[in-house]
């Protein structure tokens, strides 16, 4: 065998080698191993999906944290401290915003897992949040709850004076006294003004009476919010008012005796209960003051 069947053996086995069979499409040994190695070489666009995917379910988690641990010491603290004293009901309400959020995502996945037992999920709650407000709104109203009431169930569970419903004053009763009474009404309408002792206790006294008397309403004490912009220390100087008092204010006697020394007399002149079941729940005092000697405070 010459050199020429030699060269052309070599060259014959080299292109089929690096080719391959051109009419099946195979692209040969070295074509096949090196695609079979470079197959299990994970991708660029691959890891980055994978680590994008890891980071976007650990910074969900962290957000989920985040929102967790700012929403309940606000409703579990407040709620806890409203047991022990009075407190608004807006103190505790960004914490609910929060584990509203978190409610609504866990439902989501609920969903997607079973609609029919979301559905009878969102209908018990309803039927439930629906009782539970109902018997609340006839608490309220007409003292279902409430021990020493002509409407109680069972007999009532709360006494008055633990009953924490009883901030929530009606205000048509505080109006009916002050337009029955004959000694109120005339002095309503002869005062140059009336005052309170807490800012919040002014706006219940105000709905109460502007429909019947034009007299301005005020606060005297240490924190007056609105009522420190919207009238003047000096406005009520010379003028005689009436200062309306929540009975455990009333029995406060150094913040009533605080008052006397603005004023040339001071004397509590009637009382008007609150009523609720036939039952009373509050009692508001009136004063009626001479005229302002000094400004407040």
């Amino acid at each position: 065998m010459g050199r020429g069947d030699a060269g052309t053996r070599g060259r014959g086995d080299a292109e089929t080698w690096g080719r391959g069979d051109a009419g099946t499409g195979n692209r040969g040994r070295w074509g096949q191993d090196i695609s079979s190695d470079l197959s299990n070489i994970p991708t660029t666009s691959s890891q980055f999906s994978i680590l994008n995917s890891q980071f976007l379910i650990k910074d969900l988690a962290a957000k989920q944290l985040l929102i967790l641990w700012v929403s309940l010491p606000l409703t579990i603290g407040f709620t806890l401290l409203g047991g022990a004293q009075p407190i608004l009901p807006t103190w505790s309400m960004p914490g609910f915003w929060g584990l509203t959020l978190l409610l609504g995502y866990k439902a989501v996945g609920w969903q997607q897992q079973s609609r029919r037992r979301v559905r009878r999920w969102l209908r018990g709650t309803g039927l439930f949040l629906g009782s539970c407000i109902l018997l609340v709104l006839l608490h309220v109203t007409t003292g279902t709850l409430q021990k020493s009431g002509q409407y109680a169930l069972f007999g009532g569970f709360l006494p008055v004076k633990d009953d924490p419903s009883t901030e929530l004053i009606d205000i048509m009763q505080l109006r009916r006294g002050f337009q029955e009474s004959p000694i109120l009404n005339p002095a309503l309408q002869n005062s140059g003004f009336v005052f309170t002792n807490g800012f919040y206790l002014g706006g219940m006294v105000g709905m109460a009476l502007s429909p019947i008397t034009t007299t301005p309403i005020t606060c005297f004490g240490e924190d007056v919010r609105g009522f420190a912009f919207w009238s003047e220390p000096e406005e009520w100087l010379g003028k005689e008012g009436l200062y309306v008092t929540l009975e455990r204010f009333h029995d406060l006697f150094e913040l009533t005796d605080s008052y006397r020394p603005y004023f040339s007399s001071f004397q509590e002149i009637a009382t008007v209960p609150i009523r609720r079941g036939g039952a009373v729940t509050e009692v508001f005092h009136v004063y009626q003051t001479g005229k302002m000697l000094k400004p407040y405070p």
